[in-house]
C-alpha cells in the first residue's frame, strides 16, 4: 500500500448520494476512489438506458406537438420551457472547499414562468412513494443537479423531483402479443423531492476526507463487497 494521499478529483452526483445511504460502506468508497471511481465487478444493464431514452424521445415528441407536457407531470408546474441537459462534462464545478469536482447529467431541465428551473429524474423500477430503499441516493443526486445549475449560473431551482415509469405487468393479454414479440406500457408516478445543498456540500467534503486517507477506512457490518474482496484476498494468499 502506497503511502501517498490520493486526493478525489471529481464525483458523479449518483456516487456522492451513495454517502447518504443507510448502508454506504467507507472501506468500499475508499477502494473505488483508488482505481479511479470505476467498480470492478458491477455492471448496469443498457436496457433501462435505452428506456429512459426514449421515455425523453417521447417527451419531447409530446411537448413539440401538444405544446404542453405530459398530464402527469402537471404537479410539477407549467413545464413548457425545456432547457437542453448539458454532458457531464458541461456540468460540473470544482468545490473550492474540497477540490472535488462534482459532475452529472440531469434527465430533464425546465425553465419555470418564475425564472426559476424545474429538475427531474427519470427512474424505471416499482413506484413505492417513500419505501424506495434508494430514496436517499436520489435525493442527493437531485441535490447535486440543483447545486450545480446554481453555480453553473443556470438559475435557483425551485421543483425538484422524481418520475418512476413503473411496467404495467399485473394483467398480461394476448392484445399486447404482435407478429414480431409483445409490447409493454408504462404507469408514470411522480414523487416530489426536498433537496439540501448544504447535505451536498457537507458530503463532500466526507467523500474527500475518506479518499485522502493513507489507510483503508473500516468496513460496515456484512458488507457484501467486503466479503467479496476479503474472499479475493485470501484466493491470492493460497495461489502465492
Amino acid at each position: 500500500m502506497t503511502d501517498k494521499t490520493v486526493i478525489l478529483k471529481h464525483i458523479s452526483a449518483k456516487d456522492l448520494g451513495h454517502l447518504a445511504m443507510p448502508d454506504f460502506c467507507p472501506r468500499c468508497f475508499w477502494i473505488k476512489s483508488r482505481l479511479g471511481s470505476k467498480r470492478p465487478w458491477s455492471s448496469f444493464p443498457s436496457i433501462f438506458t435505452h428506456i429512459d431514452v426514449y421515455s425523453k424521445e417521447i417527451n419531447k415528441s409530446h411537448l413539440k406537438s401538444k405544446g404542453h407536457n405530459f398530464p402527469w407531470l402537471s404537479p410539477f408546474g407549467q413545464l413548457t420551457n425545456p432547457i437542453p441537459c448539458p454532458h457531464w462534462s458541461k456540468f460540473s464545478f470544482t468545490d473550492p472547499n474540497t477540490g472535488v469536482a462534482l459532475r452529472g447529467t440531469p434527465d430533464e431541465m425546465f425553465r419555470l414562468p418564475d425564472n426559476t428551473l424545474a429538475i427531474l429524474d427519470n427512474k424505471t423500477a416499482k413506484f413505492t412513494e417513500h419505501e424506495d430503499e434508494l430514496l436517499p441516493l436520489y435525493k442527493i443526486q437531485l441535490g447535486a443537479y440543483s447545486w450545480l445549475a446554481k453555480k453553473l449560473n443556470y438559475g435557483d431551482v425551485s421543483v425538484t423531483g422524481l418520475i418512476y415509469y413503473e411496467p404495467d405487468t399485473k394483467e398480461p393479454s394476448v392484445d399486447k402479443v404482435t407478429d414480431t414479440g409483445f409490447s409493454m406500457s408504462f404507469t408514470a408516478h411522480i414523487l416530489p423531492i426536498q433537496t439540501d445543498l448544504q447535505q451536498v456540500e457537507n458530503l463532500l467534503v466526507e467523500a474527500q476526507k475518506i479518499a485522502q486517507s493513507t489507510e483503508p477506512p473500516n468496513g460496515i457490518l456484512k458488507c457484501k463487497d467486503c466479503s467479496i474482496i476479503e474472499q479475493i484476498i485470501n484466493m491470492l494468499k493460497v495461489s502465492v
